[in-house]
């Protein structure tokens, strides 16, 4: 029954797509290449980052900073059907590290574990993509001020488990919800643009908001049964999260 249940939303699932993928060869230039343009782009910012920031810590420059936070997810994926799909509230946990580059301007790389995903809506009942990466953000922070702060940076998101929770009550062919593993319709590494703002208390506790824009397809579709082509959509994560967190050593 498992097997069957995995064929049947394999079907639905590159049904859907397929109507997107038509206007992938337009004007004989492809989404998926300007995208991969953006992927190494984004890629090589990241490299370069990392290797500051080991440099920086080879140099021994005092006053680093560690620090936790924990927050709120709200996430969906945009570009091609999101229409049909909504936001996913999940949680996001994460360490970092803060160094100071200049005068209120700080580098800090982190590793954080989100849980991410969306819900999409069929004519069957709800369906509830739970998509969680291990993101590594290397964000440049500005502190205007002394107890706020604004940061941009790049991140890689490495894909640690994708599944979705599916409602085919009101479907013939199924007997209600079930969950199945959907790691080959999802691209095993994510990059994004993260943008944010911060408010730091003196004690070291601080509140964050966040906005993570995907630059890479989130979904892809693998079935060439005649549904779709095996080819990437133009579908990226987009995520809002909400942190509280505290600072050693500040």
């Amino acid at each position: 029954m498992s097997l069957m249940r995995k064929l049947h939303f394999n079907r639905l699932f590159n049904c859907q797509l397929s109507h997107y993928t038509k206007r992938l060869n337009s004007n004989g230039i492809t989404i998926g290449g300007l995208m991969m343009k953006t992927l190494k782009f984004t890629g090589l910012a990241v490299v370069l980052l990392s290797v500051w920031v080991l440099s920086v810590q080879a140099q021994g420059i005092k006053d680093v900073s560690y620090g936790v936070k924990a927050g709120m997810n709200v996430s969906s994926f945009i570009g091609d059907m999101s229409d049909t799909f909504g936001n996913r509230t999940a949680i996001h946990i994460a360490g970092f590290a803060e160094y100071p580059l200049k005068e209120k301007i700080t580098l800090v790389p982190e590793i954080v574990y989100s849980m991410q995903g969306s819900k999409q809506s069929t004519s069957f009942g709800e369906n509830i993509y739970k998509v969680d990466y291990l993101n590594i953000p290397v964000v440049i922070m500005f502190y205007p001020k002394e107890n706020f702060s604004i940061g941009i940076g790049p991140q890689l998101g490495i894909l640690m488990s994708a599944k979705v929770e599916v409602d085919d009550s009101g479907s013939l062919y199924s007997d209600g919800s079930y969950t199945i593993d959907i790691k080959e319709h999802v691209n095993d590494f994510d990059f994004s643009l993260n943008i944010g703002i911060g408010y730091h208390l003196r004690n070291g506790l601080f509140f964050q908001g966040r906005y993570n824009l995907g630059l890479s397809d989130a979904l892809v579709t693998n079935d060439n049964s005649g549904y779709s082509a095996n080819v990437n959509i133009d579908n990226q994560n987009s995520v809002f999260q909400l942190s509280v967190g505290y600072i050693l050593g500040k």
